[in-house]
């Protein structure tokens, strides 16, 4: 994945988060993030791939209390270095759950290092085993919202083989 797709990206990103009406705090701090590529279709015929924005509070107030995750805001289709949809699936963010964090292991940093796109786009052996690692972690580390799985039932289906 290219760089220009990742400014491109970011750039509607930012356009439409500063629009969305948030939750009031005097001590949130707000932040939006993009999820890991998804493929739009699994198998993978086509090289689409989806992201999510995903907002996340931090109450400043008690840092240690973890973060609150809001649902995704809105779904990115790419294919190639194109943004070929973009769809606002909301316009006023509501909290959905608390979580805390954890530090991670060796193993688990060396296999967040791999990128996902290209092992998407690879399709072998090799990447498909390093592609279950990554996205298996991310499942267990509650990186990966209940709607975006749901929105993939074929390839996390795939990853619980």
């Amino acid at each position: 994945m290219s760089n220009v797709l990742i400014e491109k990206i970011q750039s509607l990103a930012n356009m439409h988060w500063q629009q969305l009406e948030k939750p009031k705090g005097n001590s949130l701090v707000w932040q939006s993030s993009l999820s890991d590529p998804l493929p739009r279709y699994w198998p993978m015929h086509e090289q689409q791939l989806v992201f999510y924005l995903l907002a996340h509070a931090i109450d400043i107030s008690q840092p240690t209390a973890g973060e609150t995750i809001l649902n995704v805001w809105a779904k990115i289709v790419t294919s190639g270095d194109a943004i070929v949809e973009f769809t606002l699936l909301q316009n006023t963010l509501l909290p959905v759950k608390r979580r805390g964090v954890r530090p991670l292991t060796s193993t688990e940093l060396q296999i967040l290092k791999v990128d996902p796109a290209k092992l998407l786009c690879e399709q072998d052996a090799a990447a498909n085993l390093q592609l279950k690692s990554y996205y298996q972690l991310q499942l267990t580390l509650g990186n990966i919202p209940q709607d975006i799985i749901a929105n993939h039932r074929d390839f996390f289906n795939w990853l619980e083989l």
